[in-house]
This record gives C-alpha cells, sequence and structure tokens, in this order.
C-alpha cells in the first residue's frame, strides 16, 4: 500500500512496476504516461534525476511521442497498468493513498 505526501515541485521521478492505482485525497498532481514500447528513444529513466528536471531536459523529446498527460484532483483515482513508465510532480501540498503491485513476469 502506498501513502504518498509531497510538497509543491516534488514527485516521482520516471519509472513503472506492475499495475497500480492512486487516490488524491488532497492537493493536486501532474503525471507524463507512456505505454510501454511508446516512450521515445533517448528518453527514459534516469538514476538520480528528479521528475522536475527530466522533464526540463527531456520534455520537447518526449512530447514527439505518445506522452499521455493528465492532471489529478482531489478525489480522482488514477489507475495505472502494469508496465507503464510514468513521473509525476505535485502541483500543490498533495496527499494520496494506493496500492501498487510487483511487475508481472510477462
Amino acid at each position: 500500500y502506498i501513502l504518498a505526501v509531497g510538497h509543491v515541485d516534488h514527485g516521482i521521478p520516471m519509472h513503472f512496476h506492475g499495475e497500480a492505482w492512486l487516490y488524491l485525497v488532497e492537493g493536486s498532481k501532474y503525471w507524463a504516461i507512456w505505454a510501454p514500447g511508446e516512450m521515445p528513444k533517448g528518453v527514459g529513466i534516469q538514476a538520480g534525476v528528479s521528475f522536475v528536471e527530466w522533464f526540463k531536459q527531456f520534455n520537447v523529446t518526449a512530447r514527439k511521442g505518445k506522452m499521455l498527460e493528465c492532471i489529478q484532483e482531489p478525489g480522482q483515482i488514477l489507475y495505472l497498468p502494469d508496465g507503464w513508465y510514468h513521473g509525476t510532480r505535485n502541483l500543490e501540498l498533495s496527499i494520496a493513498i494506493g496500492r501498487q503491485m510487483w511487475l508481472s513476469p510477462d
């Protein structure tokens, strides 16, 4: 299970895992999401780089792919299927709860 509390401009760097859902209790959260195999070449997980810095560096290239974007508001649940790449940025102080599964072996 997940309990996420974060300040404005904090978030989670680009990553992937098994299926997951996140319910936003308070605040707002920006999401950048790619289906498996849809992230453009040269864009990917950068160890030790925050999502804010990652987005500044790769924004133009990332948008050339099939990037999905959304802003999650309080009371909304976001579901991610198994293996989808994503990163988040809190647009204000945010509190969320959720569940994340391990990546399936397939």
